[in-house]
């Protein structure tokens, strides 16, 4: 944290997340219950004034209530996961209102899946409709989708335009209409595999289903997720 702050000019980070529920690759394989020292620095940091909070990025719903189990003095402010239109995270969404991670699905993402070649989100023919009926880029009516939904979104740019593009998002919404069919897009992919990175051979996480304890909701509770959050965003937009 004290390295960062000085590489970024300030004595203190606004929220500092604890990155992956795992230490490291073997032979350091222990997996959550390791990550309880790491997460008290993080609260010592708190203390000290050199993060204002923490959070975690790419945990579980049931990674999430172990670290609560530990009684932490502070609790996780976030958590910073994939989310977008192509990748819902109902059930997650549902269980903590997290940070979404790639809101826009970028074009060019590392894919470690073999046989996966993920859809690329900004091309699919519903959101490019909905875009062009609200005179509004793709990009923003994925954007504007996450925040009807509660998420705080997290687009990366370098460019000024897309900045531009990113912040223009509060002064028009979504038709209720549209957003439904827009949470109904399928299939459900996520984006990010971790292949070769944290999850494989030799990595922390053998399978993906390893990292995400409780990916596989089943479809009556994703449904009920999705009812809830669309019942929120009708309310918002005054029904």
């Amino acid at each position: 944290l004290e390295t960062s702050g000085s590489h970024i000019w300030t004595s203190s980070c606004s929220t500092y997340p604890c990155k992956w529920p795992s230490l490291g690759t073997p032979p350091l394989r222990e997996k959550t219950g390791c990550c309880r020292g790491r997460w008290q620095q993080l609260e010592a940091a708190v203390e000290r004034g050199l993060v204002r909070a923490i959070g975690v990025s790419k945990w579980s719903v049931t990674k999430l209530k172990q670290l609560l189990s530990w009684r932490p003095v502070h609790v996780p402010a976030v958590n910073q996961v994939e989310a977008h239109p192509h990748w819902r995270q109902d059930a997650m969404l549902a269980s903590c209102k997290g940070e979404a991670y790639i809101p826009l699905g970028s074009r060019d993402r590392l894919v470690y899946d073999e046989y996966l070649t993920p859809p690329v989100l900004l091309d699919h023919p519903l959101i490019k409709e909905v875009a062009s009926n609200l005179h509004q880029s793709a990009a923003q009516v994925a954007l504007r989708w996450g925040i009807l939904r509660g998420m705080s979104v997290l687009p990366k740019s370098s460019s000024p335009w897309h900045i531009e593009e990113n912040i223009g998002l509060f002064d028009w919404s979504i038709p209720p209409l549209d957003f439904h069919a827009l949470c109904m897009i399928e299939p459900q992919v996520r984006m990010l595999g971790y292949y070769g990175y944290w999850v494989g051979e030799g990595r922390p996480f053998l399978e993906p289903e390893e990292l995400w304890d409780d990916e596989a909701d089943t479809a009556d509770e994703e449904g009920k997720a999705r009812e809830g959050c669309m019942a929120a965003v009708e309310e918002r937009q005054g029904g």
